[in-house]
């Protein structure tokens, strides 16, 4: 079943990135590991920022898909509240945000330190953290626009190991 989803994601991944390359051809390139660090270099972009809409507008689906899970993976989390809402609103387990920009994760980790001491941020990117974290290792995934990021302007490969990388850090129940 989870190799079905896999195939099927990696199907459905192929054509967004197809997709958008089209769309994207005169804008940024957000598939570039160096877009997001010279974004985050500017401290302007260090503010909290939620692209698609934060916690509150998507509630009804992190609950079906979180709520009361130990371990869940944010994925490509930049300066999102979502990891802090979902953190105060209570009933999700362990949160670990991960981004490829180190200066996005120090701003969040000194953010967060203090007041929510559960929430995990670590610096990786998201196509490959076999160093980082085993195989199975989570309940739950969140991405609310990494893969957008990732397969800009036709990186159908690197959009197709990121959905690999997902699966292979989800436990066999995993969503």
């Amino acid at each position: 079943q989870a190799g079905l989803a896999v195939a099927a994601s990696t199907t459905l991944t192929a054509a967004m990135c197809w997709h958008l390359s089209r769309e994207s051809e005169l804008e940024d390139d957000y598939g570039k590991v160096e877009y997001w660090k010279e974004r985050y270099a500017d401290d302007w972009f260090l503010q909290p920022f939620d692209w698609l809409g934060g916690f509150e507008g998507l509630k009804p689906w992190i609950n079906a898909a979180a709520a009361g899970k130990q371990r869940i993976l944010h994925l490509g989390c930049g300066t999102s509240l979502l990891a802090e809402e979902m953190h105060d609103a209570g009933g999700f387990g362990e949160i670990w945000n991960v981004d490829v920009s180190e200066t996005c994760i120090r701003a969040m980790q000194e953010r967060n330190k203090e007041l929510r001491p559960r929430l995990h941020w670590m610096q990786a990117d998201v196509r490959a953290m076999q160093d980082i974290f085993a195989e199975g290792t989570f309940d739950c995934a969140i991405d609310k626009s990494t893969l957008d990021s990732v397969c800009d302007c036709g990186r159908d490969g690197e959009a197709a190991q990121y959905v690999a990388e997902v699966d292979r850090l989800l436990k066999p129940s995993g969503v």
